[in-house]
This record gives C-alpha cells, sequence and structure tokens, in this order.
C-alpha cells in the first residue's frame, strides 16, 4: 500500500532496537527521511495503562505524552501531525528472556511462559498475546501518512510498554 510518505520527516524515538527500530525502518522503506535517537550510539550506525509492576516505565511514558500533546497543539494547522502510540507487551530480546528467567516452572516452552504471562498478568489483554514490533510499526506509518492525517496529538493504545511521537 502506498501511504503517500515518500519526501516526509520522520523523528523516531528509541530507535536502536525493538519498536523503534520497527518504526524507523518501515518508514523508511515508505520513503521518509528518518532521524532516530537512542541510547546506544553503537546501534545507530547501524507517541493509558500501567500495570503495578511498571509504575516507573509508566511515569517517563506520561511525561513523553504531555510533551506531544504539545507539540501537536504547537503546530496545528501548520500540516505536522504528532501522535503517541502506547503498545502493551511488545515481543523483544529483553522481554523474552525475563519471562523465561521468571518462569513459574522450570522446562516451560516459550509459548507457555506466555500463555502464563497473560493469564496471570496481563488478564484484561484482548489479545492474549506479545506484540510483534512490526505490527506497532505499521500503525505509526498509518498514522504519519496523509491517509492518518486526521489523527493529530492522539494517544493511540496498540493491544499488543512504551511509544514514539512522530513529527
Amino acid at each position: 500500500m502506498d501511504l503517500q510518505l515518500q519526501g516526509k520527516t520522520a523523528i523516531v524515538t528509541g530507535a536502536t532496537a525493538g519498536i523503534g527500530l520497527a518504526i524507523a525502518r518501515t518508514l523508511a522503506r515508505e520513503g521518509v527521511a528518518v532521524t532516530v535517537t537512542g541510547r546506544h550510539c553503537d546501534k545507530l550506525e547501524v507517541g493509558a495503562f500501567t500495570p503495578p509492576d511498571m509504575v516507573h516505565y509508566g511515569v517517563s511514558k506520561s511525561a513523553q505524552l504531555a510533551v506531544s500533546r504539545g507539540m501537536a497543539e504547537l503546530t496545528k494547522g501548520t500540516g505536522v501531525t504528532v501522535n503517541s502510540v502506547l503498545p502493551a507487551a511488545t515481543r523483544s530480546d529483553g522481554i523474552v528472556e525475563y519471562l523465561r528467567q521468571t518462569a513459574p516452572r522450570p522446562g516451560m516452552s516459550d509459548a507457555e511462559i506466555e500463555a502464563h504471562f497473560f493469564q496471570t498478568y496481563r488478564p484484561s489483554s484482548l489479545i492474549a498475546r506479545m506484540i510483534e514490533a512490526d505490527e506497532i510499526a505499521a500503525m505509526v506509518a498509518l498514522l504519519a501518512s496523509p491517509l492518518g492525517a486526521a489523527s493529530n496529538g492522539a494517544a493511540v493504545r496498540v493491544e499488543g510498554g512504551s511509544f514514539r511521537s512522530i513529527l
């Protein structure tokens, strides 16, 4: 699908791995000039529910949400859109390894561990599985495109974290 992004510009935060990297790659494939930021310079050279065990993480994301909304207000009417995407549990090397280390029984398969995680810690999840980074990247590409231009200043919950702001 042509998302009409050729020649557009995006800033993707946290783009050295996982969701951010998938977003940056997807937008670049659509012809976007992508500026990436992240914590790992060596990797660079290659826009909600907060679970009780992640309150510290949720606080930082709330601050980013406020910044994104403020930026959307500052740029209204200019054709620039700023949205926040807030995905739920997303598959990454880090989360998979963490879940393996905290499995309730030795010898469980990754599928069993994931099912236990959603039954025990995320029972309100509608899809009851980890979301893939490429699924989030596809949502971001749509929101960043002219086809998603009616969404500005929004917080889009992706069932399945963190979030990214796209300019």
